[in-house]
């Protein structure tokens, strides 16, 4: 028992604990000491049930053994998730004891929610392709009728800017519904090598002619020859979508740092199991803006969401970025709190030599 993996406990007939197995200290943090002597925390956290459902205490005292998954907080302040089982111990018929076995699955709870997360996200986006094609079909007879009002209109008079505004217009809408189609699609486009270095500064040249002046922009690149293989339209169109939230992050102003490096992982990162081992390019966006709750950073990805007033996005940009980069064999890592800015790290594969 001393030796096992699993947090086990031994309580008496009120919970009180009696015994606790080193593990414990392992998966919670705190020492055995603090529990011993004590309700057991699986009891407190399990005690909680929907109304008209038997409690913990009701389902231990007819013979049965009780199964769940009860979260708590480590002494350094971060979560854990274990799936507790308790059983009932019985001397002659007397219930005179229980035991608590916890497994800690909080790797695993992380990789449900991320599961979850993308089958969200594939759901949603075979809807909005749906959808989009459905408005691409809408729009072609209005660009069409604005194709002829244009032609026969005298050019000069308000009704010829009239209908050359609705042209520009219907096509910046097939442009941004072309966009959806193709992440939807995964339809890679040409795909090439791309030197990022050169990317990334004719990138930070547009971004410095958009955003105020008192966004100070820093790139960092510790390696100028860093390639990828992807359509270099589309990363273009990645860290322009970063680049531009981080500075709509930033309404007082702040920093916006774009930085790139060589990256090699020796195993697949804990949140990306589907990720190999190898090179990868790390390009960091990072802010010193208002940042996200859990809530946002939860839903960040999805189409159509978005943080902005009514008007002032379309909540696709993060959503096509996300495509476009697992469509290259990458994912994105997301840190960010209240008040304390975002990073955005995206790991796209280094091309191979030759390439």
């Amino acid at each position: 028992v001393d030796h096992s993996a699993e947090a086990i406990l031994v309580a008496d007939r009120q919970g009180i604990v009696q015994y606790a197995n080193p593990a414990v200290e392992r998966i919670t943090g705190h020492p055995r000491e603090a529990v011993l002597g004590r309700l057991a925390p699986a009891f407190r956290e399990a005690s909680s049930t929907p109304y008209g459902a038997p409690t913990v205490w009701e389902i231990l005292a007819s013979g049965r053994s009780w199964q769940g998954r009860l979260a708590g907080k480590r002494k350094d302040g971060s979560g854990y998730v274990v799936a507790s089982t308790i059983s009932p111990i019985f001397e002659e018929g007397a219930l005179c004891a229980y035991v608590l076995v916890n497994r800690d699955v909080t790797h695993q709870q992380q990789l449900e929610a991320e599961l979850h997360h993308a089958q969200k996200l594939e759901a949603v986006g075979t809807m909005v392709s749906g959808i989009a094609h459905e408005i691409n079909n809408i729009l072609t007879p209005v660009m069409g009728y604005a194709d002829l009002l244009v032609h026969h209109l005298q050019a000069g008079v308000p009704p010829h800017e009239y209908a050359t505004e609705v042209r520009a217009n219907v096509l910046r809408a097939r442009d941004l519904i072309a966009s959806v189609l193709a992440v939807s699609r995964k339809q890679p486009g040409e795909v090439r090598p791309v030197a990022l270095g050169a990317l990334a500064g004719e990138v930070l040249r547009l971004i410095r002619a958009t955003l105020p002046r008192n966004i100070h922009i820093v790139q960092r690149t510790e390696d100028p020859d860093l390639v990828v293989l992807a359509d270099a339209g589309k990363l273009q169109s990645v860290l322009m979508n970063l680049c531009l939230n981080a500075g709509h992050a930033m309404p007082d102003g702040g920093e916006l740092c774009l930085a790139m490096r060589r990256e090699a992982l020796a195993q697949a990162p804990a949140l990306h199991p589907e990720r190999r081992a190898g090179d990868y390019v790390r390009i960091t966006v990072r802010d010193t803006g208002v940042g996200m709750d859990m809530a946002m950073r939860d839903r960040i990805f999805e189409p159509f969401f978005t943080s902005r007033q009514a008007g002032q996005g379309t909540g696709l940009g993060l959503y096509l970025v996300h495509g476009i980069v697992q469509e290259y064999g990458g994912f994105i890592e997301l840190q960010s709190a209240p008040d304390a800015g975002t990073t955005f790290e995206v790991y796209l594969p280094v091309a191979p030599p030759g390439a």
